[in-house]
């Protein structure tokens, strides 16, 4: 029979040998924490994958958006994971309200938060609420997503859908793991965003592929993006486009059921805008525009099988006296290019009737 007075000895050693270890475990992770900050870590926005909606920011954080590894603006996002304030689903009599939706040029990639082209939108019109319900990397099903999930819950009196030339790009289905509850728990340290950003992605099936079909699609995109952006009705592009222009349609369906009014905005690339800002006004400027927006000439022909206002900022980007993408991130137009894109859509919505001063 065993000494009571050894087996208490063997316990005491026992809890003392495991808080040893818990307490150097846990110098450890402290300790590889400010490492990884000192590497950069810890800073970007963290994002998770909602399954109604694809990819999102998760809510309530202040962090850097970066250009390569610098730190370019400071990013805020609400209760919701989005930019901006979102109000009360109860509406606030006689005020409109206008809900931005898209990808990153509506996100604001490069700007402040009270440089996007909705934050700046609101400031333009003054007695209104936009709401920015957009994401980087978002195609034209993440927007129709979004909105079932979200936006329509917010009785909005005018949709603008904020159309680019990514939207071509097939629909990602997410990654797995990143709303279990350790990355709920963890997602503001360092060591969760390297976790997410640089060891999952190595781990097989990490990556949501979806059906064969999109995965196939997604593989031709990655392949000849260039080829099917530049020239989208053509053979390569077309299964691309029609998919983008059925995922439109039914978003305008989706605003219609809702009460509201659906309005599309195409916001041009880089690649569209600095040719042309080249060229001086005239014959070679035009056939130039036509070759280059091949994409904005499809949308606008569906938008008018449909009845819906489109609007092209184009021209706003071009003849601006300084450069629109000049900015911190050079793919993305900067505050004062958003801010062309702003005033040229409140402009063209007061004009149509659609809102009311």
């Amino acid at each position: 029979m065993s000494d009571p007075r050894t087996t208490r000895l063997r316990w005491r050693r026992v809890r003392i040998v495991g808080l040893a270890l818990f307490v150097c475990g846990l110098v450890g992770l402290v300790a590889l924490e400010f490492a990884l900050r000192a590497q950069g870590y810890g800073v970007r926005p963290a994002l998770y994958f909602d399954a109604e909606v694809g990819y999102r920011s998760r809510p309530n954080q202040e962090r850097w958006m970066l250009v390569g590894e610098e730190r370019g603006a400071r990013l805020t996002t609400n209760a919701l994971g989005f930019r901006g304030e979102f109000p009360h689903p109860e509406r606030t009599p006689s005020v409109p309200r206008i809900v931005a939706i898209g990808d990153s040029f509506t996100f604001g990639l490069g700007a402040e938060d009270d440089e996007t082209y909705p934050a700046q939108l609101g400031a333009h019109l003054g007695r209104v609420e936009v709401l920015n319900l957009s994401f980087p990397g978002w195609n034209v099903e993440n927007a129709l997503l979004a909105y079932r999930a979200i936006g329509a819950a917010y009785r909005p009196d005018v949709v603008v859908l904020g159309f680019t030339l990514d939207d071509l790009r097939p629909r990602g289905h997410g990654m797995r793991y990143t709303d279990s509850p350790l990355f709920r728990l963890g997602w503001r340290t360092a060591i969760g965003e390297y976790v997410q950003n640089r060891l999952l992605p190595r781990v097989p099936g990490y990556r949501i592929l979806g059906d064969a079909e999109l995965a196939a699609l997604r593989r031709g995109y990655a392949r000849a993006e260039d080829r099917i952006s530049r020239n989208p009705t053509g053979e390569l592009g077309r299964p691309y486009l029609e998919r983008a222009l059925g995922a439109l349609t039914d978003l305008e369906r989706a605003v219609a059921a809702s009460g509201g009014r659906f309005v599309v905005l195409a916001l041009p690339a880089r690649w569209q805008v600095t040719p042309l800002r080249a060229l001086p006004a005239g014959a070679e400027r035009d056939a130039r525009r036509a070759e280059l927006t091949r994409m904005q000439a499809a949308v606008r022909a569906r938008c008018a099988e449909l009845g819906v206002p489109f609007l092209d900022v184009l021209d706003v980007l071009v003849e601006a006296e300084e450069d629109p993408f000049a900015g911190r991130d050079p793919s993305h137009p900067d505050a004062r290019g958003y801010r062309r894109i702003a005033e040229s859509v409140g402009d063209a919505l007061l004009a149509a009737g659609l809102l009311e001063r």
